[in-house]
């Protein structure tokens, strides 16, 4: 087991933060790792790319295409720590309709976990506030037949946003 392996295996952000900085040549075999079919080494690769990187973060930025693209195949938990790091990069106008599609599909499927749901609600509405025309679309999207299957907190915080959506738009 190589030293990548054996820091995502123990879950040490503090370790996998060094290596980052150490073999910063290797980032692109840390993204194979974090995209891959290997539990639980993907799902912690990517969790602990979200505690290491910030926001608008470059070196992410030749991955985007590839980390959108990857999201659909995944398990909740998986898709959610990786539209979290999509998040951290600067995209671009095709990116983000990418994006967009994803989130759409996976808000759409009710039998998803309400945190992965939640993630890409949020994307909907941070892309809303972009491209206002969509926001018509999002706001569609929060009927009963999408809501009742989040939980009460899920549920609550996402009607908060809907709810803040409403009065932003009908503000002159």
């Amino acid at each position: 087991m190589d030293q990548l392996h054996v820091i995502v295996k123990s879950a040490n952000r503090d370790k996998f933060g060094a290596y980052l900085s150490e073999f910063p040549e290797k980032f692109n075999v840390v993204i194979d790792l974090a995209l891959c079919e290997k539990t639980p080494y993907a799902w912690r690769c990517v969790w602990m790319l979200n505690h290491s990187l910030k926001n608008n973060n470059l070196r992410l930025k030749p991955f985007a295409n590839k980390l959108i693209q990857s999201v659909s195949g995944k398990m909740d938990g998986h898709q959610r720590e990786l539209l979290k790091l999509i998040g951290k990069i600067p995209l671009g106008e095709n990116e983000e309709g990418r994006l967009f599609n994803t989130c759409l599909s996976i808000w759409e499927d009710v039998g998803k976990q309400p945190g992965v749901r939640f993630v890409a609600f949020k994307f909907m509405i941070k892309l809303g506030n972009k491209y206002p025309e969509l926001l018509p679309e999002i706001m569609s999207l929060a009927q009963t037949q999408y809501m009742q299957s989040l939980s009460p907190g899920i549920r609550k915080s996402l009607q908060k946003m809907i709810d803040k959506q409403i009065i932003v738009q009908q503000t002159p």
